[in-house]
């Protein structure tokens, strides 16, 4: 528990700036959102988070900007911070620790509450803000839990895998991994690639083929084969963090 606390408080200093930035995002998409007149939900979501649907040609397309952010920025200043800190600390905090996946699971634990917390206060915040200057929906609140709840278990699951490539192979190859997960969610309809389920216009509630259950089992099934891995892998693995 000693060691989750640790690595917690260490993701949330040394990463506090890349939230900022985020946060900062946030301000202006809830005002360009409630200044549209429409209803700011809808506008947020198929406006500021618009993505290109379904794939079937790439003669117009326009990444989502938003999108890509919001998965990008987070998972980047996750793996930054812990990536440096085993560089920097692996040997001594793994001595401390009762075995290597205790120093590896604290890592993969502690990333998981910061990004759950952090996008349950940009959920309540959009939330709160809404219901203050504008009527919404039940319908609505839905909808926009659905998406954001996606884009949090897209990073969660992107973080863990890029932080074990980044510790076991390199940064630089972790940084790719994701970009190149990311645009072939874009780009394609493959239905497993992490990212496909917080594509807005992918899903069926906005006239996309993915459902609610799909998305579930493909996300769950990362975490089940991802963590099953680690725990045979983790206790194989010799380094245990030194200068690049």
């Amino acid at each position: 528990m000693n060691i989750i606390r640790r690595d917690f408080k260490y993701i949330l200093h040394y990463a506090r700036k890349y939230f900022m930035v985020m946060f900062f995002l946030l301000v202006i998409l809830l005002v360009d959102s409630i200044a549209s007149g429409e209803n700011p939900i809808y506008y947020l979501l198929l406006e500021d988070f618009k993505d290109m649907g379904m794939i079937y040609n790439l003669g117009e397309f326009v990444p989502p900007f938003m999108w890509i952010i919001f998965h990008i920025l987070p998972v980047f200043a996750i793996i930054n911070v812990l990536y440096k800190d085993h560089i920097r600390s692996g040997t001594y905090t793994i001595l401390k620790t009762h075995s290597k996946r205790e120093y590896f699971f604290s890592k993969i634990i502690s990333s998981l509450l910061t990004i759950v917390i952090l996008f349950i206060t940009i959920f309540l915040i959009i939330v709160i803000v809404f219901i203050i200057f504008r009527n919404i929906e039940k319908d609505d609140i839905y909808n926009l839990f659905r998406i954001f709840a996606f884009i949090m278990l897209d990073d969660i699951v992107l973080c863990w895998i890029s932080l074990f490539i980044a510790i076991a192979v390199s940064f630089r190859i972790s940084v790719i991994y994701i970009i190149i997960q990311l645009s072939v969610s874009m780009l394609t309809n493959i239905s497993f690639m992490i990212g496909q389920g917080s594509l807005v216009f992918k899903q069926d509630i906005f006239g996309g083929i993915f459902d609610l259950k799909s998305n579930i089992l493909i996300i769950l099934s990362y975490m089940i084969i991802y963590l099953i891995l680690m725990y045979v892998i983790v206790p194989k693995y010799n380094h245990y963090g030194s200068k690049e």
